[in-house]
């Protein structure tokens, strides 16, 4: 009399074929979380100068429809840092773009930590598409795009004296300082 033996289980060869398949489409799907990481990150930046500008107008109510500014043009950043001394944005995060991965301790904030660069010279009565933060520097004056701190096609957030915030990939002739 013969006893056959079932079997059990998974061969050695069809485990490793199994394991490779999900290599093959985990190494396909990680790319695409990260750019989704990375998108989340700008719109959480683009969030960030919506708060700024609003924020800006608020100032601007109480101070005769005019911009935080220390009155010397160039000193943006030191400009919009009197939104949080003057306690109109309490969260210094707001005042940093998360693309670049950096948190600072509300204690240890200066005017210096702030990552976007903002035109001191505007008001509510400058243009409406007037830029008055952005979250890059642009060098070239061509208006040829320089890289951000996000990905392409869009690299840099603009937002304007009318409120409205927008991603960008040509220099909107924006601040400087």
């Amino acid at each position: 009399m013969k006893i056959r033996k079932s079997k059990k289980g998974f061969t050695l060869i069809e485990l490793l074929v199994v394991i490779a398949i999900i290599a093959i489409l985990a190494s396909m799907l990680l790319p695409a979380l990260a750019k989704a990481r990375r998108r989340a990150s700008q719109t959480k930046c683009l969030n960030n100068l919506k708060q700024i500008i609003t924020s800006i107008h608020t100032y601007s109510i109480d101070y005769r429809e005019l911009f935080p500014t220390t009155g010397i043009a160039g000193q943006g950043k030191s400009s919009l840092d009197l939104l949080r001394t003057s306690l109109y944005m309490t969260d210094v995060n707001v005042f940093q773009c998360p693309s670049t991965g950096t948190t600072i301790a509300a204690s240890a904030f200066i005017a210096a930590s702030i990552q976007y660069q903002y035109d001191n010279t505007l008001n509510e009565n400058s243009a409406s598409d007037s830029p008055v933060a952005i979250d890059q520097e642009f060098t070239n004056a061509a208006g040829v795009t320089v890289v951000g701190p996000h990905d392409a096609p869009r690299p840099a957030n603009v937002v304007f004296v009318d409120g409205h915030a927008d991603s960008t990939s040509t220099n909107p002739s924006g601040p400087t300082a």
